[in-house]
């Protein structure tokens, strides 16, 4: 079950629901292996980085790069869900900070 208070995030992909999560040790070894950039935005990363991404994310559940690109999953859904374990990984169970009015106004 997606947790927020625990940084987990549920997925399901290739027939299984497997729990991301995004600890210090995770995201430094994405970094390591992809750029910071996938982390900043999830939109420049390639398919197979979004796979690999997963198979880090959830080391316990014997998923391989390969067979999520075989199976070829939508990418929308995983992309949110990595977006959400990320941010869980940055922020914690709330969230990045909310814009108050004046700040939206100044923007």
């Amino acid at each position: 079950m997606t947790s927020a208070h625990l940084g987990t995030v549920d997925l399901s992909i290739c027939g299984k629901t497997v729990q991301l999560k995004y600890d210090w040790a995770v995201l430094s070894q994405i970094i390591t292996k992809h750029g910071a950039e996938v982390l900043a935005s999830i939109f420049i990363a390639t398919p197979a980085q979004i796979a690999d991404m997963v198979v880090i994310g959830a080391p316990g559940a014997g998923l391989t790069t390969e067979d999520i690109m075989k199976a070829s999953p939508p990418l929308m859904p995983i992309m949110k869900a990595i977006d959400t374990a990320i941010g869980f990984a940055y922020f914690g169970p709330e969230g990045p900070p909310k814009k108050s009015a004046d700040d939206k106004k100044n923007s």
